[in-house]
């Protein structure tokens, strides 16, 4: 049978129009909707004022020797440090006969520099962003949490070989949770345990975001491992991480955000780092924002942006750190 060039484009046309739909009517692409933006962005509200420094007996690549001579009597707190110029630098003030590195350094030499004048050239925003990393990094790992330099993210360490981790928290709607953190997954159709391991990760970073104004951010991932601690083969990974955030939406990514902040404040108010005199607090809420936008169809699920209560001892934490600062010239003891 012939049909005329007429007949062809009648039949496609009902055909097109029964099968595909219109576009929009430009008015309802113009119809906003307010909602709450969650970020996952915390807020650093105190900040080191001064990193200090001082000669040092260990040069560069010695580091080793600096971390088996630190001395912890009589003081409390993180101790990042990295040696450059035949000097130690830190945010531990360098000048206190109590500091960590005073078996190391010559205390009475010590001097220190202004973070606000380091941040206006690139090497004195390198040696803070160090300092910074540094900090982060022995915080979570007196937690039991490893960096992957590579990778630039952290991950849940095995505690006990061939055994799973997990962590109590409170969850986004404010229940206590036992939330596995390393765990071999089971193949369902045959109940086999799978031959690799899920570790909990996540690219945790402090971010300058003004003059004055820095974050700390938190990315959700995850680390693969043969026993709980041999790192997976890399090109199989790749399948196996896609796959799974391919199936994380949006709740389930913020709620493992909300996770980590959990897990970085142990459930309280700020996120606390010390370094003697000098301090960093992040507060541990999510930066949320309301936005006008069109929105995304079926996207129902909220998330609970909890806040942790204060009680005593937090607030008093929080209230020394804010009010502590260290001496223009520290007095001296009487060991000199």
């Amino acid at each position: 049978m012939v049909y005329s060039v007429r007949v062809l484009q009648t039949v496609k046309a009902a055909h097109e129009a029964k099968y595909m739909k219109g576009p929009e009517p430009l008015a309802a692409l113009h119809q906003l909707k307010r909602e709450r933006l969650q970020s996952t962005c915390l807020e650093v509200t105190q900040f080191p004022g001064q990193i200090f420094f001082a000669p040092c007996q260990f040069k560069f690549g010695e580091e080793d020797n600096v971390r088996e001579r630190r001395n912890y009597s009589k003081y409390s707190g993180l101790t990042p440090f990295f040696l450059a110029d035949g000097r130690l630098y830190s945010f531990c003030d360098l000048r206190d006969s109590t500091n960590p590195f005073r078996d190391v350094v010559d205390r009475r030499k010590a001097d220190s520099q202004n973070v606000d004048d380091l941040l206006s050239t690139q090497e004195g925003r390198n040696r803070v962003v160090r300092l910074l990393n540094m900090s982060l990094r022995q915080h979570l790992g007196h937690k039991q949490v490893a960096y992957r330099s590579d990778h630039h993210r952290y991950h849940f360490r095995q505690i006990h070989k061939g055994k799973p981790r997990a962590e109590l928290v409170k969850s986004v709607t404010n229940r206590t949770v036992s939330r596995k953190v390393v765990w071999q997954p089971i193949r369902k159709s045959t109940g086999e345990p799978r031959k690799y391991w899920y570790h909990f990760a996540a690219g945790i970073a402090f971010q300058r975001v003004g003059a004055h104004s820095w974050v700390m951010t938190v990315r959700p991932e995850r680390h693969l491992t043969t026993d709980g601690e041999t790192p997976y083969n890399p090109k199989y990974v790749g399948r196996r991480i896609t796959s799974l955030k391919a199936r994380m939406y949006n709740d389930k990514y913020l709620d493992e955000v909300h996770f980590w902040r959990y897990f970085l404040g142990e459930g309280k108010p700020d996120i606390h780092l010390a370094f003697g005199h000098q301090h960093i607090l992040v507060n541990a809420a999510l930066l949320a924002y309301d936005v006008d936008w069109p929105g995304t169809g079926g996207d129902t699920k909220t998330f609970s942006n909890i806040a942790f209560d204060d009680d005593l001892f937090t607030f008093a934490n929080r209230r020394g750190a804010l009010e502590d600062d260290f001496d223009d010239e520290p007095e001296e003891d009487d060991e000199d």
